[in-house]
């Protein structure tokens, strides 16, 4: 049963995990576990070429096949009609495939990150998860939000945001600040960071060449319960514990990873878990991209994150598990939705989301999730 795992989806050939798989040896982590869930665009030269990057250094990595993944999914004809084909969410497979195999923590990567020589990917990652509750540093904001990018240098001093993080929370006339102290609490979010092209949403990318040159901290920092900042599916390391609340819908675009972050900051604040943002850090090479349909995909969750972080932040949970809290959410913003006199595209947007969500429950019950 591996302790770790690495997971992803890509349409190329993923040359970049070759050297993820020699640094998870250098560090001592052979039993890292890598899955891959390919696509239909996929090339055919995916699945040698991680075999043998596989067998050369010693490593176990599943890849999977539009065929293997068909198989996997009858058992969940639900999630099986819900992840299309030509999509990113494919990696809800990969992570699922991870789960099932008794990984304990879930690192979960793009295809075009390549991580800086000189750290222990794997540990940097899992070592702030596996040690259960322990004392860190916590930045505390007097907004209740938190811009992880402000530690990341732009070449041009450029400020700016990561992807998701709320229209109406930037460039405030009266910027955070944030106040540093030392907690004990678990944590169960990682979220490396990214120099090169950082995660910004496109319309940043369409007005500004953002290129991070520098992380301005010595060490990673965790968020105080009630400071909100989401983290992405790039780069970051998720515990099992939280799986059961982590699904990236395909019905909201390029929100899936942000929706999914701030629906498991509600829940990881009624138990004061904590995200923890810093190393290990990426560089980004990124794949081709147009950024005017990325904004496209972004459009609806650019105009209502700030509403569905307030409706999440209201919510009263009483739930034990993740699991049994994602109801709760969920039967929330539902509530909070059909009560708000919101435009229909938004509540269309928001019934995506949840549907998705109600679908991911179904599937990790069935894996045996409480």
């Amino acid at each position: 049963m591996p302790k770790y795992a690495i997971v992803t989806t890509t349409i190329y050939v993923p040359k970049a995990l070759d050297a993820y798989m020699e640094n998870a040896v250098e560090y001592g982590h052979q039993d890292c576990l890598f899955v891959v869930s390919g696509d239909k665009k996929t090339p055919a030269e995916a699945q040698p070429f991680l075999a043998e990057a596989a067998k050369k250094h010693g490593v176990e990595c599943i890849y999977q096949t539009p065929d293997d993944q068909i198989a996997w999914l009858e058992r969940f004809p639900e999630l099986a009609e819900e992840i299309p084909w030509n999509s990113i969410q494919r990696r809800n497979i990969a992570i699922l495939t991870a789960y099932e195999k008794g990984a304990e923590v879930i690192i979960t990567i793009d295809d075009d990150n390549f991580f800086v020589p000189g750290q222990d990917f794997v540990g940097d990652h899992c070592d702030p998860i596996l040690k259960g509750v322990h004392a860190h540093e916590q930045l505390t904001s007097n907004t209740k939000w938190l811009n992880v990018c402000s530690f990341l240098t732009d070449k041009n001093k450029v400020e700016y945001y990561p992807r998701g993080y709320p229209m109406d929370e930037r460039f405030r006339p009266d910027p955070p600040f944030y106040k540093s102290s030392t907690a004990s609490r678990r944590v169960l979010v990682n979220a490396g960071l990214w120099l090169d092209d950082p995660d910004v949403d496109a319309i940043t990318r369409l007005c500004n060449s953002i290129s991070a040159v520098e992380y301005t901290r010595e060490t990673s920092f965790a968020m105080a319960k009630g400071t909100w900042c989401p983290f992405n599916s790039q780069n970051t390391a998720i515990s099992r514990e939280l799986i059961p609340a982590y699904c990236l819908s395909p019905r909201v675009g390029r929100y899936d990873d942000i929706w999914a972050s701030y629906l498991c900051l509600a829940i990881m604040d009624h138990f004061n878990d904590a995200v923890m943002f810093g190393y290990p850090i990426v560089k980004q090479e990124r794949n081709p991209h147009n950024y005017f349909k990325d904004h496209m995909a972004e459009r609806h969750g650019l105009e209502f994150t700030q509403t569905f972080c307030r409706w999440l932040r209201a919510i009263k949970l009483k739930g034990t598990t993740y699991l049994e809290c994602l109801s709760e959410v969920l039967d929330g913003v539902e509530a909070a939705c059909g009560a708000s006199d919101a435009a229909h595209e938004f509540k269309d947007f928001v019934a995506g989301f949840v549907k998705s969500n109600r679908v991911w429950a179904v599937t990790l019950k069935k894996m045996g999730a409480k």
